[in-house]
């Protein structure tokens, strides 16, 4: 549980396509156009509906009706939670930092350095 420096800057998430989800047992991999991606080892959230869960098969089956749209918004906190919305759906995703012992998540930018929370 690092959080995020409040000088942190997400905004280049907007409007990136996502182009592959892969699956590992302890991690999922969100690939993006310009050579963007997003790796996550924590957990996820989903609020869809005025309801909110966890279940990991209910929140890959939102990250792959999402492939071929573009992330409409992004929003982050110092706590380290990251919140996605694809274009045309309903839901949002939060990605968590409660990972206390290990990093919970990576950000890497082809041009930026990488971002490890």
């Amino acid at each position: 549980m690092y959080g995020l420096p409040p000088s942190t800057d997400l905004s280049a998430l907007r409007g990136l396509l996502l182009t592959q989800v892969c699956v590992g047992q302890h991690e999922v991999n969100l690939n993006f156009e310009g050579e963007c991606r997003i790796m996550v080892t924590s957990t996820f959230v989903m609020h869809s509906g005025g309801r909110e869960t966890s279940d990991r098969s209910e929140i890959l089956t939102e990250f792959i009706a999402s492939l071929g749209k573009a992330i409409q918004s992004v929003e982050w906190n110092v706590a380290g939670t990251v919140r996605l919305r694809f274009a045309g759906r309903a839901a949002t995703i939060d990605i968590l930092d409660d990972e206390p012992n290990y990093e919970s998540y990576e950000i890497q930018f082809k041009d930026r350095p990488l971002i490890v929370v």
